[in-house]
């Protein structure tokens, strides 16, 4: 899962217009949610769900969080941390909190979530 705000789809339509883009402060959290998603994307295809989030919509992640973290059996103050501590952006998989807060993602972040999917497969 990945939590990052306002991750416009196109904002070419705002800059044609000449007016100043609304998404320019997150744009580099935004490229860096849009590679992990494609390196993901590439390397796992269907073997992985990746969710896109945003982190402003409540009732829809607190809930999942919950879920995710009870159905991984992630302990009890870890899972407080990825349901209530998480910076955006985030990266969260089988309800744990892998990065919170950091602008990039590093092929770092795509080797842990390598070693989590080969380590469910077995």
């Amino acid at each position: 899962m990945v939590a990052a705000c306002c991750v416009p789809l196109d904002g070419q339509f705002i800059r044609e217009l000449g007016k100043e883009d609304p998404f320019s402060y997150n744009q580099l959290e935004t490229e860096s949610a849009r590679d992990l998603y494609r390196k993901l994307r590439e390397e796992f295809s269907d073997r992985v769900e990746v969710i896109l989030v945003d982190p402003r919509n409540p009732l829809y992640l607190i809930p999942k969080l919950i879920k995710e973290t009870f159905n991984n059996r992630i302990p009890f103050f870890q899972a407080l941390n990825t349901i209530f501590l998480f910076r955006t952006p985030a990266v969260i998989c089988d309800g744990e909190l892998l990065s919170s807060g950091q602008q990039v993602f590093d092929q770092s972040l795509v080797d842990t979530i390598r070693k989590k999917v080969e380590s469910r497969s077995r």
